[in-house]
């Protein structure tokens, strides 16, 4: 009796699971709910649309290029770029009891052999390398040996250039201070472009240093404990402009408001277009990021989560982003609405310069997110 009591619940139960089967073909949402009337057909609907950005900027993170194992002087595609070094006196030992006969600098080229005049300057404000150093500020200038002389001839050979005796010897003793030198241009329209090795160079030979002579026959070799180039972009202001050496960043605020909570975003791409003409320098490869913050003076816009990295080629006509993730992450509240930001991945280690239009070109010209989403379904009442 038990076992026919089992018999006949599986049964009944093959009964209910395979007897109510229709002919009706199959329909992914189950065509009851259809037939129904609880989803509608037309519920989801997949859009591709452009939202235009608007706020867009660029911002200056630096003045200097520090990590480069190069030193640039002179002037090209409306760059100019001064050499600027501190010597490390920290440590004189017994020098601060000499008397010193002789002091010449030795900078050696790198790069293009040309002759480049300039001046050299003191520093009125410390050197040191930071990447919040974002101005620089001239003292006086700083003749040869001679105290008469002020231009210099920059070039291969000789590789040294002397200073004045009396102006190293306060510099060793501390009787003034020593912020760093700057090599600067002497004439506004000398073209010539030179590179000169620095502390970073792995070629010890090429290492800027100070070699003073005492008039009892000692020599002493000074280090530079810094050293860097302050680099002026002279190029128009048209665009949003991403530069090393003078580092700039471009500043993108997006605007999630028109989005749907709910919305799906199959594809999400940002779209800026290159100003003809703006490449100068190579190895463009870019990173973008999404901050803590939309306020361009809070330190914490220089970092955050990365979105994505890439590299743009000199003969690009436009950048293409894919910001699908974050754009998600803004949609669903996620995120405090924060910017992206598109910097240089190596940055500080050479120039370079590209700029594309804002959100104030032509139309078709504007920088723009261009995405695929499906948007949230009905459910009737």
């Amino acid at each position: 009796m038990i076992r026919l009591y089992i018999f006949a619940l599986a049964m009944g139960a093959v009964f209910l699971l395979g007897g109510g089967c229709s002919s009706d073909p199959p329909s992914p949402l189950g065509s009851e709910f259809i037939d129904n009337g609880l989803i509608h057909p037309d519920s989801i609907e997949v859009v591709q649309d452009t939202v235009l950005i608007a706020g867009d900027t660029t911002f200056v993170v630096s003045d200097f290029l520090f990590n480069s194992n190069s030193l640039e002087l002179g002037r090209r595609d409306s760059i100019e770029a001064w050499p600027v070094l501190r010597i490390d006196f920290s440590n004189p030992g017994a020098d601060t009891l000499r008397t010193v006969r002789s002091a010449s600098l030795f900078l050696t080229y790198v790069g293009v052999n040309a002759s480049v005049g300039a001046r050299f300057v003191n520093l009125a404000a410390p050197l040191a390398e930071s990447d919040t150093l974002v101005s620089i500020s001239l003292g006086d200038p700083i003749p040869d040996s001679t105290l008469i002389d002020f231009d210099r001839t920059m070039q291969p050979f000789p590789r040294s250039y002397t200073l004045p005796p009396a102006l190293v010897q306060a510099w060793i003793r501390g009787e003034q201070a020593h912020n760093g030198i700057a090599v600067v241009l002497e004439d506004p329209i000398d073209t010539a472009f030179v590179s000169l090795g620095s502390s970073e160079n792995a070629d010890p030979g090429s290492q800027p240093f100070l070699r003073v002579t005492f008039t009892a026959g000692e020599d002493s070799r000074y280090t530079v404990s810094d050293d860097g180039t302050f680099v002026q972009d002279l190029f128009p202001a048209l665009g949003l402009l991403l530069a090393d050496g003078g580092a700039r960043r471009v500043y993108l605020p997006i605007d999630v408001g028109v989005f749907d909570p709910n919305t799906l975003i199959h594809d999400a791409k940002l779209i800026l277009h290159v100003v003809p003409g703006s490449f100068i320098g190579q190895d463009f490869v870019l990173s973008v990021y999404s901050p803590s913050t939309d306020d361009i003076e809070d330190p914490r816009i220089r970092s955050g989560t990365v979105v994505n990295t890439l590299t743009l080629q000199p003969d690009s006509t436009r950048l293409v982003v894919s910001v699908k993730n974050i754009l998600s992450n803004l949609i669903a509240g996620e995120l405090e609405k924060p910017p992206l930001i598109i910097r240089y991945t190596a940055e500080g280690t050479a120039i370079r310069r590209v700029a594309f239009f804002s959100s104030s070109a032509p139309n078709g010209l504007k920088p723009e997110l261009a995405f695929t989403y499906s948007t949230a379904p009905r459910f009737p009442r």
